[in-house]
């Protein structure tokens, strides 16, 4: 079985290091950036097969970031890990092919099950 890799999208780089640090621990093989346009530049070489994005305007930059990796179809499962919500988000991140919105904090095992999910019907 191939290891799965995962990029990591957030502008805190305190929360991103913890976020590198508790998923390499499990096995996975993970990069980390600070914002969309520096992941568009690692996804191509590293072809993550999740991208999780800790959006920072969360009404809309999250749906942009989607947009993004959703052109190069098929491309990464999106999943979002954010501490603000809405209904308005939800549907919007959703409408826009993300796969899966988890709400911070989140337990590291929480996050393992959805990208196993999300790994499971891409692969």
């Amino acid at each position: 079985m191939s290891l799965i890799k995962i990029l990591i999208i957030d502008q805190d780089p305190v929360e991103l290091e913890i976020l590198l640090k508790r998923l390499r621990k499990k096995g996975l093989s993970v990069k980390g950036v600070r914002d969309a346009g520096q992941a568009l530049d690692v996804i191509t070489d590293f072809q993550p097969d999740v991208v999780i994005i800790e959006p920072w305007d969360a009404s809309q930059r999250a749906v942009l970031d989607i947009e993004l990796f959703m052109k190069n179809q098929p491309g990464p499962r999106v999943i979002i890990l954010t501490c603000q919500i809405s209904p308005d988000m939800v549907n919007q991140v959703m409408d826009k092919g993300a796969f899966d919105l988890l709400i911070k904090p989140c337990p590291v095992e929480d996050l393992l099950m959805a990208i196993n999910r999300a790994v499971n019907i891409h692969l």
